[in-house]
């Protein structure tokens, strides 16, 4: 008789633990997007956005 293979089974046990965080973080930041009012849109800025803003608050630094 051949042994069972253990590996296998802690892998599907460690991904089925690591899809449930993942869920339940994604409810968390669903439930926190909701508290802020931004109705799911995402309030962080885009790299577009943080590479423009500087230049925008201070023209006299991108001179020098």
């Amino acid at each position: 008789m051949a042994k069972p293979n253990y590996r296998h089974q802690k892998k599907q046990k460690e991904q089925a633990r690591k899809l449930r965080q993942a869920e339940k973080q994604n409810r968390r930041l669903a439930a926190r997007t909701e508290a802020d009012g931004t109705n799911g849109v995402n309030a962080t800025a885009t790299p577009e956005d943080t590479t423009a803003q500087p230049a925008a608050v201070n023209p006299q630094q991108a001179g020098t």
